[in-house]
């Protein structure tokens, strides 16, 4: 209920999703058991404690007023403290930070929660909840270190500190190739990627660029086997991991903190390596044995193909069971 009484539509006085799942769910608290339905015996107490609290007024009242004449303490002072959630905690950056005061005794009609960061202070009002004798009240989106106190009437509690932390994550993924020297392909970079498709024998320095740095930095293939990765050194960001591709491999990246929190969503890494494949040849003339007489010309003609070119070609032929001989005729090709 408290969340949904904070809930302010848009300037088109509309609640996104999530606001409305907040105002139906507290509607339909509401109609399974109604906050205004108050049974006989309730009623009894209720005015029982009442009654109560008038003599205690009373009383308090003859206390101060004697305590006054005396130069002792006011009345505020006298009253008991206050119990505030979540006091010192840490918090992820982002998130909103809920705070709520509870008071043991002595009621204040009004408190505030004042918050101080870099960015400046901030003061809000909390709201009480329904009868009970807790205020609270929300900070959105905390991302930086701040302290915090409630203040109430002429009093305030200690300030209580809030610490922002992140969970690491992967930012940027940069790949840098370098292939073999038989494809003829000249080094090459991949700019932010988390698939990597590349012949065998391919050269691989893997950037990757974190959101702070991390105690671990480990690849993970379905197998178990572990390709951890290098720092730069120092507070660096980048990591690096320097592989030979010879085989698809698909990992998944695991991050560790100082504090041993790991990343959320393990980044998936996939390497799609593919083999050098052989020339693909095409006899196209003649089809077939023939039959030839002497001096008689024969025609032959062929096609030759590759996945990176062909560097030379030609025809290769023997007479009459004699020698095999090797007749260069094509020039390098795409």
């Amino acid at each position: 209920l408290l969340t949904a009484a904070e809930q302010c539509p848009d300037a088109a006085g509309r609640f996104h999703y999530l606001q409305e799942r907040v105002v139906s769910e507290a509607l339909e608290a509401n109609r399974r058991r109604p906050w205004g339905q108050e049974s006989v015996e309730r009623l009894f107490l209720m005015r029982a404690g009442h009654l109560m609290a008038l003599g205690v007024l009373v009383a308090t009242l003859f206390v101060v007023q004697q305590a006054g004449q005396r130069g002792s303490r006011s009345l505020g002072t006298w009253l008991a403290g206050v119990e505030v959630t979540p006091g010192d905690c840490e918090l992820e950056r982002g998130r909103s930070l809920v705070v709520v005061a509870r008071f043991e005794r002595g009621l204040p009609p009004a408190a505030r929660l004042v918050a101080r960061s870099v960015r400046g202070e901030v003061s809000l009002p909390l709201v009480r909840s329904l009868d009970d004798p807790v205020y609270g009240g929300t900070l959105p989106e905390v991302d930086a270190d701040l302290a915090y106190w409630i203040e109430y009437g002429e009093r305030r509690t200690r300030e209580f500190r809030v610490t922002v932390f992140e969970y690491p994550r992967l930012v940027r993924a940069d790949a840098h190739l370098a292939y073999p020297e038989y494809t003829g392909l000249e080094p090459k970079t991949i700019a932010d990627t988390r698939r990597i498709t590349a012949v065998e024998g391919t050269a691989l320095e893997y950037e990757l660029t974190l959101n702070k740095p991390v105690a671990s930095a480990v690849l993970v293939a379905p197998d178990g086997l572990e390709f951890p990765l290098a720092s730069d050194g120092g507070t660096s960001r980048v990591y690096r991991w320097a592989h030979r591709l010879e085989r698809s491999l698909q990992a998944r990246l695991v991050l560790r903190d100082e504090a041993g929190r790991t990343n959320r969503l393990p980044e998936q890494v996939v390497l799609a390596v593919f083999t050098n494949r052989v020339p693909d040849l095409k006899l196209l003339a003649p089809r077939g044995d023939g039959r030839a007489s002497p001096l008689e010309e024969v025609r032959f003609q062929g096609e030759v193909a590759d996945d990176f070119g062909v560097r030379s070609s030609g025809l290769a032929y023997t007479l009459g069971g004699g020698e095999t001989r090797s007749v260069p005729l094509g020039t390098p090709a795409a």
